[in-house]
């Protein structure tokens, strides 16, 4: 009887989560923030109680749904800090509770990477650099990549070009059952250190389980968990060294490297791959949907689109931001507009000819993708886009290649693109950057990550 009624109990709650969520996500949809911001609070407690009560399985499986629901909607470093304050440490109370105890050995010449989807991401992009280097550098290092689902194939291929071996499960599993197998499998493979890479999710509890001696949190983009003195937390920041507080939170301080491979392709090429539309100048940005959730940045496109009528915005993501519906409708430019989903970043940022980097937070990987391949891209100086993390001002940044136009204003912004496709219309063709120019700004990072998540 007793089980009964604890079951429509759990019953009972989920069903009240999930109403939450979908009241969330409607509220921002119409623009209501201040339900949107109550429903995030109020699932966030809900996800913590879950935890203190021992529906620990069940808050991990969850916390999920919100993330992915709910917190993403929304851009921001602070934005996500918040998000996370209502449970993180209610999750590492949990697996430290749950925990069969501290980790004694490990090699520290065998480091690990461990993701929480093992997807061809940014953050995996990143990653992937950093192994590439470190194999060349560090001969006696055995690095592995640990994820906690199978392996997406672009990923496993990549991977497998640089020697590095990938472990993950036959299928998806529950949390606890896959955290065990991700701490057995650490302990096996007689690993040093473990780095989580930049997700939030499920990081708190892990790491209060326990994976590794040396347990390192990288965030490779927002920094929404500071999980205590016990785990190292390299932090996404402007250029600088040693210690920066974040939200209040000792974190050290690391620009990651972002000039990833591109392949080179003539013209030709090009005008081929872009079939129908080679007659139409190209504006993207390849991004996911939630930075499309701007109201600045798609305005300035649409702004952008009514001066240009001969022109084209391609955009990404796993859907269409309603922000994008809204704007582009009241400007009456839809018909220039086309989403394309989940693309192939690297070829499109090639094919396209004017990128343009969201705002206010902007395109790390597909920005430098863009550069690489010479294609023009307009950057806003904001304070979490692409330029800030490379120099100390616009102006400085504007001097280091004519095809990386950065503005001071939204304003300037709308004229540096149409200017842009206003040189297209006159037959003028775009010129190539120095590939050799990007890697270099990239070249001392490697050195300095394994300092820091070594210690040494």
């Amino acid at each position: 009887m007793q089980s009964s009624s604890a079951n429509q109990v759990l019953k009972q709650e989920i069903q009240l989560f999930n109403k939450q969520l979908d009241m969330g996500a409607s509220a921002f949809a119409s623009g209501d923030q201040k339900t949107y911001h109550d429903a995030i609070e109020s699932t966030g407690r809900a996800l913590g109680n879950m935890c203190k009560s021992g529906s620990v399985e069940l808050a991990l499986a969850l916390e999920a749904l919100w993330y992915q629901k709910l917190v993403k909607k929304t851009e921001s470093d602070e934005h996500y800090s918040a998000c996370f304050s209502h449970h993180t440490s209610s999750m590492w109370s949990a697996g430290r509770r749950m925990s069969p105890g501290p980790i004694m050995t490990g090699d520290p010449d065998c480091i690990a990477f461990v993701a929480h989807n093992s997807v061809l991401l940014g953050h995996t992009e990143v990653m992937l650099l950093v192994m590439e280097d470190w194999r060349r550098r560090y001969a006696h290092l055995r690095l592995i990549f640990v994820g906690l689902t199978p392996c997406q194939p672009d990923l496993l291929r990549r991977l497998s070009d640089i020697g590095i071996e990938a472990i993950t499960p036959a299928d998806k599993s529950q949390p606890l059952s896959l955290t065990s197998w991700l701490r057995k499998t650490l302990i096996s493979e007689n690993t040093g250190t473990a780095i989580w890479l930049s997700s939030p999710i499920w990081a708190h509890f892990i790491f209060g389980y326990r994976i590794a001696i040396r347990q390192v949190f990288w965030s490779v983009k927002f920094h929404a968990v500071h999980l205590g003195k016990e785990v190292t937390h390299i932090g996404m920041t402007k250029q600088c060294d040693g210690i920066v507080k974040i939200h209040g939170k000792p974190w050290l301080a690391f620009q990651p490297p972002l000039a990833v491979q591109i392949k080179e392709r003539d013209s030709n090429t090009r005008a081929n791959l872009r079939g129908i539309y080679d007659d139409k100048f190209l504006f993207a940005s390849i991004a996911r949907d939630e930075k499309f959730n701007s109201p600045k940045f798609v305005t300035a496109v649409a702004q952008i689109l009514k001066r240009c009528p001969d022109s084209i915005f391609m955009f990404t993501g796993r859907e269409i931001s309603p922000v994008i519906e809204k704007i582009f409708t009241d400007y009456g430019v839809t018909d220039q507009a086309m989403f394309i989903g989940w693309v192939d970043t690297e070829l499109y940022t090639n094919l396209i000819d004017c990128f343009l980097e969201t705002f206010p937070f902007g395109c790390g990987i597909t920005g430098m993708q863009a550069l690489s391949h010479g294609t023009p891209v307009i950057s806003l100086w904001d304070k979490n886009t692409l330029p800030t993390f490379y120099f100390q001002d616009s102006e400085q940044a504007n001097r280091f290649d004519k095809n990386w136009l950065i503005s001071n204003t939204e304003t300037d912004y709308v004229d540096a693109a149409t200017d842009c496709f206003r040189r297209w219309t006159r037959g003028e063709k775009r010129t190539p950057t120095s590939r050799e120019k990007i890697i270099f700004l990239d070249s001392p990072k490697y050195e300095q990550f394994f300092k820091l998540v070594t210690g040494s």
